[in-house]
């Protein structure tokens, strides 16, 4: 039930996201710049509140509960732009301000979402459930961006939001009757206190700064941060390259970006087997390599004509693999070993560490292609993928020579 609820939540926020950049280029006539003052207003307030907002969320009794309110806020927050355009007072500035309290409200949804399935879930079975997760969101990001700009045909870009706000309301009628599984603690839950140098498997500490020393030592959140910087590297350039080096016509690049959110949902899927089978170093090490190949897919993509389609398909399907094979391993095993009482402030940590990072990887990658070209950002990513492979097959080999 809890995994239909985040199906509607996840696909109405991709609607959402999918749809507000239309709403300021078609209703409002906004250009770049203001497409990219929406996007950046996004990031950072959810940069900027997310760690707040998941400290207050780890002291409250009744976390299930809250979560239902705050899905309803969320609906609530949804309907505030197609009213602003309704009375006709919707402007670039207006939406700016509906945004931040959107991203409010999402941020809290995002936050006690973590510590629901900790209450939920088992924690034996918790990486298979953020595996499935991560699953629902690339499906869901099929559905909404495909779905959201297809209702244009039928409706202002401002009137779709309302898809998001019934979502939600329908996803918080779900949740509502999970109530009765709500509990301080999971029991036999086996998350361990750990100290300055904590253990790579759990995270306890008692004040915001320490639960960020705690996990950003933790090297495999190390690693996934590194990687999401050099992930980020090629955002700026892909959709380039693939209309101006590839020639692909710009109507079938959502078609290819699909392949991607299949890559999603198949790694989302087997993360929890691959993890139990190969442990934790090798599973980097596997992510790393596949992104890598997926980098020498695109570059391949231009010396042959025959075969750019299934080049650009594998980039897109084992990339998207590789990251969300690696999130949902470390963030499924930092949920695993957590306690229950600290689960939202030490995932807001790890995805604000993520996506601050993140914003470095986009400038780096912005920066590369300025200087040189979109191939150079491109080879750049693809080495930084290997060097990435190359430090997480160390300790692995020296656990195996260990044993």
């Amino acid at each position: 039930m809890y995994l239909a609820s985040r199906a509607l939540a996840l696909t109405g926020g991709s609607v959402a996201e999918a749809v507000l950049p239309l709403i300021v280029v078609l209703t409002l006539g906004g250009g770049s710049t203001a497409v990219g003052a929406v996007t950046a207003a996004t990031l950072v307030v959810s940069l900027a509140t997310r760690i707040p907002i998941s400290a207050w969320v780890d002291t409250q009794p009744h976390q299930i509960r809250l979560q239902v309110f705050s899905q309803i806020s969320a609906a609530a927050t949804a309907v505030l732009i197609p009213l602003l355009w309704w009375v006709d007072v919707l402007s670039i500035p207006t939406l700016l301000a509906a945004v931040v309290v959107i991203v409010l409200a999402k941020t809290l949804v995002s936050s006690l979402g973590h510590t629901t399935v900790n209450q939920l879930v088992p924690a034996a079975r918790r990486v298979r459930a953020v595996g499935a997760l991560n699953s629902l969101s690339s499906a869901a990001d099929i559905a909404g961006q495909s779905g959201g700009p297809a209702l244009l045909k039928l409706l202002p870009a401002p009137v779709i939001l309302l898809v998001d706000a019934g979502m939600n309301l329908a996803s918080a009628a779900l949740v509502w009757r999970l109530r009765g599984f709500e509990s301080p603690d999971r029991p036999n839950d086996q998350a361990q206190p750990v100290n300055e140098a904590p253990d790579p498997a759990s995270v306890t500490a008692t004040s915001v700064v320490s639960i960020a020393r705690a996990v950003s030592a933790q090297k495999p959140v190390q690693l996934l941060w590194l990687s999401g910087v050099v992930g980020s590297l090629i955002v700026p350039v892909t959709l380039v390259f693939l209309i101006r080096e590839l020639g692909i016509d710009p109507a079938l690049v959502g078609v290819l970006y699909a392949f991607g959110a299949l890559g999603g949902i198949s790694g989302g899927l087997i993360a929890h087997r691959i993890l139990a089978y190969l442990g934790m170093w090798p599973l980097i090490a596997v992510s790393s390599a596949l992104s890598a190949a997926a980098g020498g897919c695109l570059l391949s993509a231009p010396h042959h004509q025959w075969g750019v389609y299934p080049l650009v398909i594998g980039f897109e399907f084992f990339s998207a693999f590789a990251g969300t094979l690696l999130v949902a391993a470390v963030y499924g095993t930092l949920q695993t070993r957590t306690e229950h009482t600290q689960i939202a402030r030490v995932m807001s940590v790890a995805s604000t560490g993520m996506e601050g990072l993140a914003l470095v990887g986009i400038g780096g990658g912005i920066l590369t292609t300025t200087l040189w070209s979109e191939r150079a950002t491109i080879v750049t990513a693809s080495a930084g993928y290997l060097a990435l492979t190359l430090i997480a097959l160390v300790p692995a080999l020296r656990k195996r020579q260990a044993t």
